[in-house]
């Protein structure tokens, strides 16, 4: 009679229940009794390996299988170390920051008073020595000096020579140009250009003096005369404010090609011009004879003609004579009644007597 299996098993001591693997022909691990931990390798038949850093009898921690979960085992976070290298190029920076601060306080912090100044300015380490000005011009050294806003003691390189430029400017209206440098290191230079006048132009309020530029550079106190010699204007005004644009554009275009045209032909004695009317231009011989060219159509030509007929009239009335030439008839399309028509003076009275009465 076969005794029972169950008699010959052992009684259950804590140790798992090992199949032969050879037996089975399969490589089961070892069944894990209820309250034990799964332990990591294999050892000998019959024995649980106990794993690495394994807990001491008694206590027990909960194990989580995190690969089994799908979980990823985070990483633990590397420290990050400075370079030497790092720490070099941040020492360098910090070094050349301190240097710069402390060169800029050098070289632009005042350090004594300025002799004679009266507003408490004090002389740079490095500070402007000599100021000088050179031109030609109406206005004193020591005023554009003044207006540049450069003074004796500035630092050097504080000069803003682009802003001392346009205060001159801006303050002279009759200054054209004005240039800033520095000869030597210590040295301002302010290099000014006067506007060539254009001419003076007569209104109820005095006369208007106005730039080549068609600036309006001054104007004269009622009764004052413009200098001798300057060409009288007429024309259509823009502005009467010192410093802005005096004449309109189109008056402004005529007078200049009027003038052109008469320093090409090298008319004498012209003194005066009109260029209201851009259709009937008009010029002022000696303030003797009135020379109607109507528009600027074939105006060189026309002025060629013109001086022509002048020396014509001289030769037949006399140095003195006066009156009007009419030559309007020029500056039309059709040459065929091309001429130049001399109208005497008391003729000239006499038919605007008539017309008034």
């Amino acid at each position: 009679m076969k005794k029972d299996d169950k008699s010959r098993r052992p009684a259950a001591s804590g140790r798992p229940d090992v199949k032969n693997a050879s037996n089975t022909g399969r490589g089961t691990a070892a069944r894990k009794p209820s309250g034990q931990k799964r332990t990591a390798g294999s050892g000998a038949p019959g024995r649980a390996q106990p794993s690495r850093g394994a807990q001491a009898p008694g206590r027990q921690t909960a194990y989580r299988d995190t690969a089994a979960a799908g979980k990823k085992v985070p990483k633990k976070k590397k420290r990050r170390r400075i370079s030497r290298f790092h720490m070099a190029v941040a020492v360098v920076v910090a070094l050349l920051l301190v240097a710069g601060a402390v060169t800029a306080f050098l070289l632009l912090a005042p350090r004594t008073p300025v002799p004679g100044a009266e507003d408490g300015r004090k002389t740079a380490v490095f500070g402007v020595s000599n100021i000088t000005v050179e031109g030609d011009t109406r206005y004193s050294s020591e005023d554009i000096i003044e207006k540049s806003g450069v003074f004796i003691g500035q630092s050097v390189f504080s000069v803003n020579k682009k802003k001392a430029a346009e205060e001159v400017l801006e303050a002279f209206p009759y200054i054209e140009k004005v240039a800033v440098d520095s000869p030597s290191f210590d040295h301002v230079r302010i290099s000014v250009t006067e506007v060539t006048l254009l001419g003076a132009l007569s209104t109820e309020e005095g006369f208007l003096m106005i730039g080549a530029n068609n600036k309006l550079v001054e104007r004269l106190a009622p009764g004052e005369m413009p200098p001798e010699g300057l060409m009288m204007l007429q024309g259509r005004i823009a502005s009467t404010v010192v410093g802005e644009q005096a004449l309109e554009e189109r008056s402004y275009a005529a007078a200049l090609k009027l003038l052109e045209s008469v320093r090409q032909n090298e008319m004498e004695g012209i003194v005066g011009l009109d260029v209201t009317d851009s259709s009937n231009l008009q010029l002022n011989w000696k303030n003797q004879i009135t020379i109607l060219l109507g528009s600027d159509v074939n105006l060189d030509y026309e002025m060629g003609v013109a001086a022509t007929t002048i020396r014509t009239i001289i030769g037949s009335y006399g140095e003195s004579a006066k009156g009007q030439i009419d030559m309007r008839s020029y500056s039309d399309a059709d040459s065929s009644n091309d001429e130049a028509v001399f109208i005497p003076q008391d003729l000239l009275d006499r038919n605007r007597a008539a017309a008034a009465g």
